[in-house]
């Protein structure tokens, strides 16, 4: 079995196993060691078993899809023309006063300005 990297310092941990049967898994950089208890594959499994840290990879993972969706919505107002149309107070400025503007503006501000 696979072991995740070192959950306090990122590195490379070893199953090892002792004389009595039962086996530990040990950081090689940090020397973070796990219980003392069972099968190699068993304390792999304690080992590799981190359920908020796989929530919060989920919650990653979607937060990224919202995000791009988002930033399409918000490149698809700054294509628009500035609401205020003919009587736009600055026309041709991002004067950030109407939404078309205000997304412009944050494009730009994001460093994918139109």
């Amino acid at each position: 079995m696979e072991l995740k990297p070192c959950p306090f310092c990122g590195s490379v941990a070893n199953v090892h196993s002792v004389g009595d049967g039962d086996s530990y898994v040990l950081c090689q950089s940090c020397d973070t060691l796990s219980p003392k208890d069972g099968t190699p594959e068993y304390v792999a499994q304690i080992w590799n078993n981190r359920p908020l840290e796989d929530t919060l990879r989920a919650q990653s993972v979607k937060d990224a899809a919202r995000i791009a969706e988002l930033e399409e919505f918000v490149k698809e107002f700054a294509d628009e023309p500035c609401t205020y149309g003919d009587n736009c107070p600055d026309f041709g400025t991002r004067h950030g006063k109407c939404y078309n503007c205000k997304a412009r503006a944050a494009l730009a501000e994001a460093g994918e300005g139109l």
